[in-house]
């Protein structure tokens, strides 16, 4: 998908997410596109899978849900939009001007009211990592045996991208409330020692 489609995607799902961290999640979303190494290794499932499946784990295990997580969430998200174009999968035989010329139309049809007459895809609740990871292999099993149209690519992205952005708000909402339980208990323990900071 161009970068412009990664936008319109990303943003038609992002909900109430606060304003800065949006802005960050939004672009995220478009800086695989910017940074021309990324072009080395490709943005499909084949050349990547594995790095961002690492990437996911890693912002659950070390993301608290401000700005620069939700920065890292775009870049994953990019990936996985990716992984549901048609172009970015092995059996796009095209050439790479097909390849662009399939993501401008595709962008294009988004942009022309596509995305707002499709219904919100009903998620399932994941709550890890894993969970992610094992989900999004299913859904790009599935998406691999269907026709390769836009509709399509426009189905199962927005199914997988939210079920995304459900589970990390969720951990990011869980390590908030974990880091206030933290703060709470050392200001309780430096009371009763003496050693209040």
């Amino acid at each position: 998908m161009d970068k412009i489609g990664h936008l319109v995607m990303t943003k038609s799902l992002s909900g109430n997410i606060h304003r800065a961290h949006k802005a960050a999640l939004l672009f995220g979303s478009i800086l695989p596109d910017l940074l021309v190494y990324t072009y080395l290794e490709g943005h499909t499932w084949e050349a990547t899978f594995e790095q961002i499946t690492k990437q996911m784990k890693a912002l659950e295990a070390k993301g608290r849900g401000g700005s620069f997580s939700y920065l890292k969430l775009g870049w994953i998200l990019h990936y996985v939009e990716d992984y549901f174009t048609y172009p970015h999968n092995t059996i796009f035989e095209g050439t790479i001007p097909e390849h662009y010329a399939y993501e401008k139309k595709m962008t294009k049809w988004m942009r022309e009211g596509a995305l707002e007459q499709m219904s919100l895809p009903s998620c399932k609740k994941l709550d890890s990592a894993a969970e992610v990871e094992e989900r999004l292999q299913e859904l790009h099993d599935r998406y691999l045996s269907q026709k390769m149209c836009y509709e399509n690519d426009m189905a199962y992205m927005r199914q997988m991208v939210s079920e995304i952005l459900n589970c990390y708000a969720e951990i990011f909402v869980r390590k908030s409330e974990f880091a206030h339980f933290m703060e709470w208990v050392r200001k309780k323990v430096g009371i009763m020692t003496g050693f209040v900071s």
